[in-house]
């Protein structure tokens, strides 16, 4: 963070004294995207210091701008900005005098990235406490658009294969009827074994609704995640050591909202940490926990919790295409759930389950809406932005034809 003023930079290499206040880490902000980076790829630590003098805001209170625009304008312009050759150095992290600001302001200008360095393309100097990221030395390799030759290739290649042929095929064939009669709702559905983004373009590219290479969340989706990641980590307990880089623990969050499991405040041994909000303001985290002893007496009365489709709370932005209705126009973006408990591993139950599963879920949904049929695709996600839970990406569409 440099200082304020013009001078700023030269202030900083005249050699004041600063001194470290804890640690940021820029976390994506991006919904998972079968193309897009892990977060670990686009998350960079850093050390926020301060100036020791003439500086009458308590050590923990630093004010984020300039450390995070940056940060925030690569993870919201989207990835095409970021290169695997950023990385994070680890070093000793020190005592925090006061609660880091873990979230960044709304995103700034372009100009901001070299503000941030002290000049342009410079790093700042190195300083006791003090250490320069790889970010600032780091070339980004722009990323290819769907235009380009190579895309171009990958998709022609993509849309020949026996994976291709086997989506399509079950996309566009009679389908299934459900329900009593011959007249029930007509599913039509299959899974993205190889959600890669030229995969994904070659089956837009015939079908005209599924996502593409370039589909990304809405800014308004980017800003409702972070906000809800910056309400969890306020009101579901977090582990001691977030890891590096640092992840937010959703397991809590997720069993709350999604299958009902009694949640107790956290015992008094827990030291209930401070964040700094969205709005700036310091704020102490009232912590919850999952009260997994009152959920296993009352679950032995009852069922295991079912699995949940739901629609996703982040959905991507999606093509449209000619329809009487908006089901019929564009796809809706949804998720199925499954259910664990934290001694149990990631509920993984296959394939097969998983199409019965979501067969039957799509059948619910096309049978209450009185919908003719409904089409669908469903694959994991190989960079799941909530690991806690096992979950699949499912996109469906009516379609036009009868």
């Amino acid at each position: 963070q440099r200082p304020r003023g013009p001078e700023g930079p030269a202030r900083l290499r005249s050699g004041r004294p600063w001194r470290v206040v804890g640690l940021a880490a820029a976390v994506c902000a991006s919904s998972e995207v079968s193309h897009e980076p892990p977060p670990q790829h686009m998350g960079i630590c850093f050390i926020c210091a301060q100036r020791e003098e003439q500086d009458p805001r308590p050590a923990g209170a630093v004010e984020p701008e300039d450390l995070f625009r940056p940060l925030k304008r690569l993870a919201t312009e989207g990835s095409e900005e970021v290169c695997d050759r950023i990385e994070v150095l680890e070093r000793p992290a020190p005592a925090s005098a006061g609660p880091p600001p873990l979230q960044p302001p709304p995103p700034s200008s372009a100009a901001a990235a070299s503000a941030a360095t002290g000049v342009a393309g410079e790093p700042p100097p190195s300083a006791e406490g003090m250490f320069v990221s790889d970010f600032a030395r780091a070339v980004p390799r722009p990323h290819p658009t769907v235009d380009s030759p190579e895309i171009q290739a990958a998709i022609a290649q993509a849309g020949s294969s026996d994976e291709f042929m086997r989506v399509l095929e079950a996309l566009t064939g009679s389908g299934q009827r459900v329900g009593p009669g011959a007249a029930g709702p007509r599913l039509r559905g299959a899974r993205v074994s190889n959600p890669e983004p030229a995969f994904l373009q070659a089956l837009q590219n015939m079908l005209g609704w599924t996502l593409g290479y370039e589909t990304r969340p809405t800014p308004e989706t980017r800003a409702l995640k972070e906000r809800d990641r910056l309400e969890i980590l306020l009101k579901y307990r977090q582990p001691e050591d977030p890891g590096n880089p640092p992840t937010v623990a959703m397991l809590d969050y997720l069993v709350d909202t999604l299958f009902g499991v009694p949640m107790r405040p956290v015992g008094p041994e827990v030291v209930a940490p401070q964040y700094q909000n969205l709005e700036g303001e310091i704020v102490t985290s009232s912590w919850v926990e999952a009260d997994w002893a009152r959920f296993r007496a009352e679950a032995a009365a009852t069922r295991r919790p079912e699995t949940k489709f739901m629609p996703n709370r982040y959905p991507y932005i999606l093509p449209e295409r000619p329809g009487a209705t908006e089901l019929q126009r564009r796809a809706q973006h949804s998720i199925l759930w499954y259910f664990n408990t934290p001694e149990e591993p990631l509920n993984d139950p296959g394939d097969a389950q998983i199409e019965r599963d979501l067969r039957a879920a799509v059948a619910r949904e096309a049978q209450a809406r009185r919908l003719p049929g409904i089409d669908y695709i469903w694959y994991r996600n190989p960079f799941m932005s909530a690991p806690d839970v096992f979950h699949v990406q499912v996109f469906w569409i009516v379609p036009v034809e009868s």
